[in-house]
């Protein structure tokens, strides 16, 4: 996948936070789907239990839950999913390797995981690709030198082989403006419409940003997401407006919403 020459350099960081924020809609879909599959799902999560794979959690009917930790780059040529980035440290900061284990297992001792997992654009090295299967690091296929390492920064042999058991490295993801067009297309025509996207993409922003929200503990239940999608969702309506002096006599009597005062053909209907 080439380098996305459409990106500002100045907004990769805001590029990298909209690609997370597909990863959540992502699971939200599987939310609306699947009604007897998740109690809510959380995006940005905060979760003092998984610091580190926070970045959307889903807590499942049968109480074990869901981690995904989100990682994008602008140019997926240049910048791999190899060992060097897994295991790379800046100054006196610890290594992506280092605070996902560490994350894993403080989860794994507050209630059952059902999966935790890397969704990246990223695409595996040669090397890393030579030792998965089915989306794991199989350790037994790395070289002595490289284990070592990597089971030291696991926190030992034991913990290595626990976390490399249990995660998942989904990588070459596609690039953000095809990532959004698959998932679009997920949802409309067939359950919403363009409005009905971009009102969920926007509470998805939303949610991830502002603290309890949705209302009143941040966990996104169902309805939640059939509310924003359903065709049956309040909707503009464009309305004519008598223009004669009478009518205008009236104008400040009212406070229209802040769309329809933009728009002054625009009024609110409920279905």
């Amino acid at each position: 996948m080439a380098a996305n020459k459409r990106i500002k350099p100045t907004a990769i960081t805001r590029t990298g936070y909209e690609y997370q924020d597909l990863v959540g809609i992502e699971m939200l879909i599987r939310h609306y789907r699947d009604p007897d599959l998740f109690e809510w799902v959380q995006i940005e999560s905060d979760d003092q239990n998984a610091k580190a794979l926070d970045d959307v959690v889903a807590l499942r009917k049968d109480g074990s839950v869901e981690y995904v930790q989100v990682k994008f780059t602008v140019n997926s040529e240049e910048y791999l999913l190899d060992w060097d980035w897994l295991l790379g440290k800046t100054g006196k900061g610890s290594s992506m390797l280092d605070k996902w284990a560490k994350s894993f297992r403080k989860a794994k001792a507050f209630g059952p995981i059902y999966s935790a997992k890397l969704k990246t654009n990223r695409v595996p090295s040669d090397t890393l690709a030579a030792c998965m299967a089915s989306n794991k690091v199989l350790l037994e296929k790395l070289d002595l030198k490289t284990r070592a390492l990597v089971e030291a920064e696991c926190g030992g042999p034991a913990e290595a082989a626990d976390f490399f058991a249990n995660f998942e490295f989904t990588s070459a993801m596609p690039d953000l403006e095809h990532f959004e067009v698959q998932l679009r297309d997920q949802l409309v025509p067939t359950d919403t419409d363009q409005s009905g996207w971009l009102l969920l993409k926007d509470n998805v922003t939303r949610w991830a940003i502002l603290k309890k929200e949705p209302f009143p503990d941040g966990c996104i239940q169902r309805d939640h997401v059939v509310r924003l999608i359903s065709k049956k969702r309040p909707k503009p309506m464009v309305k004519d407006f008598p223009t004669s002096k009478t009518s205008t006599s009236y104008a400040g009597r009212f406070r229209f919403p802040l769309a329809c005062q933009r728009h002054p053909r625009l009024h609110w209907r409920f279905p």
